[in-house]
C-alpha cells in the first residue's frame, strides 16, 4: 500500500460533476508582508532548506513552498499571495512523493517536483500522476487535485517574480497563524488593506518586477489600463488616508510637486507599516482631490501610462 493512497482522487467524467476534486491551472505562494516586501525587493521567492517536521529536513533539499488551496476562511500562512501558472511550473520535471503531514488539520500531502537526480534521497518515492492514483493526476494534458487536504507542492528552485501571473492581499485565517499564532497582527486584516499596503510599498520603492500582472489581468472589454486587483490595492490606499478615523486634510499644500513628494513619501511608510506616520504627512495637503491628483499622477509615472484615474 501506497503512503498516497489515502488521497485519492477519482477523475471525474465528462459532464461530470467534481467532487473532492478540481482541475489544478494555478497555485499559491502566500506569506506575510515582511516575506513579500523582501520576495519583491529580491524579484523572486527563494528557495530555501526545508525546517519543520519533514523528511527532507535531514537533507540540503533547497525548495519554494505553493499550494493550489484557497481558504474559504482564510489562509493561515499569510495576507500576500503570488500566484504561478501549473503547467509551466513543473515542464521537464519528475514528481516525488515526500510524505503526508497527518497532525495537520486538514492533513497536507507533500509532492516534490524536480529535474535533479535525488536517487541519494531513499526515502522519496517516484510518482506518476498519469499512472498513480493519490491527489495530483494528470489524464490527457488535463491536471487534478485533492482540494478536501491540503496541497503543498515543493519546486527546487528559486521562482523569479517574472513567472508569477497575479499578486494580491489575501484574507488571513481569524483564529489562527502558522507563524505566528494569536500574536499575528494580520488576523482581521481586510485583502484590500494587505493590497494597499503592498502597492504603497510597490510604488514608493520603484519596484517593477510585477508591473506585468497589474497591466496583463484587465479582462477584455474593459477600459481601464491596470488589473481588477490592482484596484482592490488603491481601494485599500483610498481608505487608509481619506476614510480611516484618524485620516484628515488640515495643510495648505496644493502644489503639485510637492503634494506629489508628500503622497510618495505617505505610500513608503505606508508600506512599511508605518500607517500613523503616513497620515500625519498627508494632514499637510489641503484636500482629498489635491491628495487623489497626486496619487494619480504617482501610479501613472510608476506604470509608464498616462490613461489611470481613480473613479
Amino acid at each position: 500500500m501506497n503512503e498516497w493512497d489515502a488521497y485519492r482522487i477519482r477523475i471525474p467524467k465528462p459532464g461530470e460533476r467534481e467532487s473532492g476534486v478540481s482541475t489544478l491551472e494555478e497555485i499559491y505562494h502566500v506569506v506575510h508582508p515582511p516575506e513579500a516586501r523582501r520576495i519583491l525587493e529580491l524579484g523572486k521567492i527563494s528557495a530555501g532548506i526545508v525546517y519543520d517536521e519533514s523528511r527532507l529536513n535531514v537533507t540540503r533539499t533547497h525548495v519554494a513552498w505553493l499550494s493550489a488551496n484557497r481558504w474559504g476562511p482564510g489562509s493561515i500562512y499569510g495576507t500576500v499571495e503570488f500566484t504561478f501558472p501549473w503547467l509551466p511550473l513543473i515542464a521537464g520535471r519528475r514528481f516525488y512523493w515526500v510524505e503526508a503531514i497527518t497532525t495537520y488539520n486538514p492533513p497536507a500531502y507533500r509532492i516534490l517536483a524536480t529535474d535533479k537526480d535525488v536517487s541519494n534521497l531513499t526515502f522519496l518515492k517516484p510518482y506518476d500522476p498519469s499512472v498513480d492514483k493519490g491527489p495530483l493526476r494528470e489524464r490527457n494534458g488535463s491536471w487534478y487535485w485533492d482540494h478536501e487536504d491540503t496541497s503543498e507542492f515543493l519546486i527546487d528552485r528559486d521562482l523569479d517574480l517574472s513567472e508569477c501571473v497575479n499578486f494580491q492581499g489575501t484574507a488571513h485565517r481569524r483564529d489562527r497563524c502558522r507563524m505566528h499564532g494569536r500574536q499575528c497582527r494580520e488576523l482581521e486584516t481586510p485583502h484590500y488593506t494587505t493590497g494597499g499596503r503592498m502597492l504603497s510599498f510597490i510604488i514608493s520603492h520603484d519596484i517593477h518586477c510585477i508591473d506585468h500582472v497589474f497591466k496583463s489581468r484587465v479582462p477584455p472589454g474593459i477600459d481601464r489600463p491596470l488589473s481588477y486587483e490592482f484596484s482592490n490595492g488603491i481601494s485599500g490606499i483610498w481608505f487608509a488616508f481619506t476614510v480611516h478615523k484618524d485620516a484628515r486634510f488640515s495643510g495648505d499644500v496644493t502644489n503639485r510637486k510637492s503634494s506629489k513628494a508628500i503622497v510618495k513619501g505617505a505610500l513608503a511608510l505606508h508600506g512599511a507599516d508605518q500607517e500613523d506616520a503616513a497620515r500625519q504627512l498627508t494632514r499637510m495637503l489641503k484636500n482629498e482631490e489635491t491628495f487623489l491628483s497626486a496619487l494619480q499622477e504617482v501610479v501613472n509615472d510608476h506604470f509608464g501610462i498616462s490613461g489611470w484615474t481613480y473613479s
